[in-house]
This record gives structure tokens, sequence and C-alpha cells, in this order.
């Protein structure tokens, strides 16, 4: 596995695995019911995944935790993140965020979080006054998660789904920089305007469905041309279109959180550390 050195200096891995579709009867749909079926869980422990992408609204945590248990995998190996809703009851007040952490450890049988992320940037409630957006909830929720970073329960805190204009307000009230920002980041929706405003400010970018071609929840747009130029370039070290993404990614300074329930897919996606691209790959993908 590679690392990349956030700016408080904890190391994070270059990939982790997404659990939205763990332990559902469908694990190809998130928004399928939850039946107790962990075997994707297992699997990704299996062959090698150490990082873990949850959060409170995916309902799976127990499941997640009781997995994590039953590996017998030191907890100092896993690099956990962990996500709470911007909406309430979670962001109510600072009782409400203490305790929606404290239950959330528990669920995962953990006494703190590797990384740990607003999930989105506003709740439905939040409407535009004079045309400026109101992030008034948001800042008063991260300064609260901020609390609970410097008594320890989180070794970093980020954001998630923020965009350019929404961390642009939020960052000039910030007394904590956010490390990450998590945001759909795939063929089909590069989001390079945020990609490139995140490293400026030293925010580490993360790409969650790195491997989709959506461009927004349930809405997808396969760029043939696209993927046809990562098959080619893959074909040159032997490696899957999908191979070639990630890797894109990683070279790219980006992190990937790649969702799958098959294990010979998952193995797959660890197995991008063996090749790179050239300048000039790099260059033709970036069209």
């Amino acid at each position: 596995m590679e690392f990349f050195t956030l700016y408080n200096g904890i190391k994070m891995p270059a990939i982790g695995s997404g659990t939205n579709n763990f332990g559902r009867a469908d694990s190809d749909r998130y928004e399928s019911e939850l039946v107790g079926d962990y075997s994707a869980m297992e699997s990704a422990l299996e062959v090698g995944y150490r990082m873990f992408d949850t959060a409170m609204i995916y309902g799976n945590e127990d499941g997640i935790g009781a997995c994590l248990k039953k590996s017998g995998i030191a907890r100092g190996e896993f690099f956990i993140m962990g996500k709470i809703p911007n909406q309430s009851p979670y962001n109510d007040d600072m009782k409400s965020v203490r305790e929606s952490v404290e239950s959330s450890l528990k669920n995962l049988g953990t006494d703190y979080f590797d990384m740990f992320l607003i999930h989105k940037a506003v709740d439905d409630r939040v409407a535009r006054a004079g045309g400026k957006m109101d992030l008034s909830k948001t800042l008063e929720l991260w300064h609260n998660l901020t609390v609970l970073y410097k008594e320890g329960k989180f070794r970093g805190i980020g954001v998630s789904n923020f965009n350019v204009e929404q961390l642009t307000a939020f960052l000039p009230d910030c007394d904590v920089v956010p490390m990450v920002n998590e945001i759909r980041c795939n063929p089909a929706m590069r989001n390079t305007e945020t990609v490139a405003f995140c490293k400026e400010r030293n925010i580490q970018p993360i790409a969650h469905s790195p491997l989709s071609f959506s461009v927004a929840p349930g809405v997808f747009a396969v760029d043939e041309d696209y993927k046809a130029r990562l098959a080619a370039v893959g074909e040159k070290y032997g490696k899957s279109w999908a191979q070639v993404q990630l890797r894109y990614n990683f070279q790219n300074g980006i992190c990937s959180i790649p969702r799958s329930s098959k294990i010979k897919n998952q193995a797959a996606n660890l197995d991008i550390f063996d090749f790179a691209l050239t300048a000039e790959e790099m260059a033709s993908l970036n069209g």
C-alpha cells in the first residue's frame, strides 16, 4: 500500500473500500434493505483492505464493527473513516453531536476514528439569503467536531461533498482547516475544479465512486471513448481499465474509495502499485 501524508502528519492509505453496500440484500444497490450479509466486508479484509469509509447514515456500522473484531487484526492497522449527517437530530448542538459520535464509535467497536467527516455541506433546510449561501449550521457542526478532534476522538477531521463555492464560504471561519474533502470523482464527473481548489489549500482530495460513470446518484453517462483509452493503456501493463483509472487517480494525488462486493474486483483494485503511467499517458487521460 502507498500512502498520502495529511497536513497534520498522519498517513492515509491511497486506496480504501466503500461500505455503503455491505450487509444489503443487493450488494450493488445502496438503497436495498439491510439483511446482515457481510461477506463482502469479510472478503475485503481477506484481500488486504485496511481503510474503510463508513457513515452513520448507512445503518451498517454494527455489522462493519463485528467484522473488524472477528478479523483479529489489530486496531492500529486500520484507517477508519466515519461521517455525521449534517441534519437534525445529529447536528442540533454539542450534546447531540457528541452522542452521535459516541454511538457510532460503540457500533464500530473502537474508541476513535482515524478520520471523521461532515457528510455534506448543507442540510435540506438551508436556503440562500440575498444570494449568499448560509453555512452557519455547518460551521457550528464543524466547531463542535473540532472540540472532539482536540479531545482525541478523531486523528483527523474533514468534509465530504463540498464544492468550490461551499468551501470558499466555509474555510474563512474554520479554526481547523479540513484535512480531506471526499467528493464524487469518476470518469463521468471529474470535479477538476474542486480537486485543484483542495490541492492548493493542502486539503487531500478523496474520490468516492472512482470507477463509476455517474454524474449524480442514479444518473449515468458512460464515456466509451475514455473507457477505451483506459483499456488501451492497460493492455501495455496487463491491467484493466479500472486499475488504470485508480492508478491515474493515485498519480494525480487523489485517494480513491472504490466499492465492490466481488473478491476478484476487490483484489484488483488494490493491485495498482506495481506499474506507473508515463507523463504522456497521464496527459492523454487528462484530455
